[in-house]
């Protein structure tokens, strides 16, 4: 999978309903305080709260699905991913495979350093293995 895929593929388990407000080519901030041009500072709201700030009349504001953010290169999207899953999921499967792709022995898993050494793209990956395997089931 290319970064753009895995970007998006985490996007859409992790966040279906994610939804971002537009005005002449701007993106609200979070809270509808102010603008900005960059998507991976605006505010992503459900749709049904997205829908009560569109205006299509004379200077028209529009909803659209919020683009991914960038989760294999960083971490604060990571976090963001990381926050949608059960800590422990199913028996343990996210801190499972986050051990397995970061190759931590088992021995070493009770003093949790595979977290902070985890990059974004180890933690993508790990996060993509949890919902590929509860597919499965």
């Amino acid at each position: 999978m290319t970064d753009q895929e895995i970007n998006q593929r985490i996007h859409t388990l992790a966040f279906p309903d994610c939804w971002v407000v537009k005005k002449r080519g701007y993106y609200y901030r979070p809270n509808a305080a102010g603008y900005t041009g960059h998507a991976s500072e605006a505010w992503r709201i459900p749709h049904e709260e997205a829908k009560k700030h569109e205006y299509p009349y004379d200077e028209p504001v529009t909803i659209h699905p919020a683009p991914p953010l960038d989760y294999v290169n960083s971490l604060d999207a990571m976090h963001e991913a990381e926050k949608t899953l059960d800590p422990l999921g199913k028996d343990g499967a996210y801190e499972y495979w986050l051990r397995t792709v970061c190759h931590i022995p088992e021995r070493e898993s009770a003093k949790g350093r595979y977290f902070y050494r985890a990059t974004a793209r180890k933690r993508a990956e790990a996060f993509l293995l949890v919902h590929e395997k509860e597919e499965v089931k």
